[in-house]
């Protein structure tokens, strides 16, 4: 009898909803920044309650909806300062840190992704009803992604470009280049300064080269009119062309 008459009392309550109910929610993974957020409008949930996780949920998506912190502070029921601290502690979170490989990823989801829009583009040119002229837009939108992609590539150092390839040209051999290579070079560089007006003040270093006999000091000399032809030149690179004979002196 005493055991029915204690837990009478409690029978004659209605279970009650805590708003701590939305912890099921915590970390967005049952209860998303919405569904908090539509719980509060509807004061199904006291926005006191919340834990800074929650929050912050709440936080990103009204970012999304371009509120102003002072908008926001009202609707979760907290200070302005409160909103700036979870601002900056979500930025942080964000926060990129220096990795080797994050350019690697950034280039590999450039290439799906401008893979991706050129096979909908064309999935979508396959509906019957596609004009010719609609083929041919789709076609040349393709053809632009594509172009973009390889800019981009380039400038993430993923594919050469005309000027790298020039650069590389300029620069020589490291290993050491031989007589024949070295004289194949300055036979270039006389067919660069045929085409650039800017370099005919170098045209008496080149003649020198020419008459050189030493590999060693011929490499040298090489690489050095080489680096003021490149700092010099006001071609942003040189047009290739037929290397011309060496003249002798």
């Amino acid at each position: 009898m005493s055991s029915r008459s204690d837990s009478s009392p409690q029978s004659d309550q209605p279970p009650t909803r805590t708003p701590q109910s939305t912890n099921e929610g915590s970390d967005g993974e049952n209860c998303s920044a919405m569904e908090i957020l539509q719980r509060i409008k509807v004061h199904d949930l006291d926005p006191k309650t919340l834990g800074a996780v929650e929050r912050r949920l709440c936080v990103v998506h009204l970012i999304g909806e371009a509120l102003s912190n002072s908008e926001m502070a009202h609707l979760l029921k907290c200070s302005d300062r409160t909103i700036e601290r979870d601002r900056r502690e979500i930025r942080d979170s964000h926060a990129l840190k220096p990795d080797p490989k994050f350019a690697d990823r950034i280039a590999g989801d450039l290439y799906a992704e401008a893979e991706q829009a050129i096979f909908r583009i064309r999935r979508a040119t396959r509906d019957p009803a596609t004009t010719p002229g609609d083929r041919i837009a789709a076609e040349k939108s393709c053809f632009d992604i594509r172009c973009h992609m390889v800019d981009r590539l380039q400038s993430l150092g993923y594919l050469p470009s005309a000027l790298r390839r020039t650069e590389v040209s300029l620069r020589g051999d490291p290993d050491g280049p031989n007589n024949f290579d070295l004289n194949l070079e300055i036979n270039q560089l006389v067919a660069v300064v045929q085409q650039d007006p800017s370099l005919t003040g170098l045209v008496p270093d080149i003649e020198k080269l020419q008459a050189l006999s030493s590999n060693a000091l011929l490499a040298e000399r090489v690489a050095d009119v080489k680096q003021r032809m490149v700092d010099s030149s006001s071609c942003p690179q040189p047009i290739a062309s037929e290397p011309s004979k060496p003249t002798h002196a």
